[in-house]
């Protein structure tokens, strides 16, 4: 756990100080392709179906993913990263509740 969130730090710093020189649309791109070549590697190395059985259920996934993923690195570049991590963060406690 300590690794993963140590993950996700270094993640948020280097989303930060890419956005001095890239948009934050190019980012989330890089970001999301991958993510795509990673995941699609996996899948065929499993021997499973990239596509799944519930197509609509599955683009509708992908759609809020990328959705959240792109708000998220968005939060990033425009408010202080302590601020960014705390909203990020509460999202997860507020759906709990």
């Amino acid at each position: 756990m300590a690794l993963s969130a140590l993950g996700f730090s270094i993640m948020a710093v280097g989303v930060k100080l890419a956005a001095r020189e890239l948009p934050t649309g190019e980012i989330v791109l890089a970001r999301a392709a991958i993510t795509l070549v990673l995941s699609f590697a996996l899948l065929r190395l499993a021997g499973l179906s990239p596509w799944g059985t519930r197509r609509a259920g599955l683009l509708l996934r992908g759609l809020l993913g990328f959705s959240g993923l792109a708000f998220y690195y968005l939060s990033l570049v425009r408010l202080p990263l302590a601020e960014a991590t705390t909203l990020a963060e509460r999202i997860a406690v507020a759906l709990d509740v």
